[in-house]
């Protein structure tokens, strides 16, 4: 079963760094914005999450479990994505 991710933009936006610096050597530099992709799953936790999520919606699982530390944003980024679900 294909992830449900409608919620979650398929692209993630770049953006070019501009420096005088830069300019003078003649390097672009570019920057993933991976924390545009969502106000409580951005980057790393997404890319993460995606997998177990996946998984288990494969297995018609009906709960998740995960672990994390105290104030962890791993379980703030589960929250949200469970609720798309």
């Amino acid at each position: 079963m294909p992830l449900p991710t409608t919620f979650l933009p398929n692209e993630v936006p770049l953006q070019r760094l501009q420096d005088v610096e830069y300019e003078k050597r003649g390097v672009e530099v570019w920057v993933k914005r991976d924390d545009l992709i969502h106000p409580q799953v951005s980057g790393n936790k997404w890319r993460k999450l995606k997998y177990v999520v996946a998984d288990a919606l494969e297995k018609s699982a009906t709960k998740l479990i995960t672990f994390g530390g105290a104030h962890s944003n791993h379980l703030l980024a589960l929250a949200a994505v469970s609720h798309h679900l």
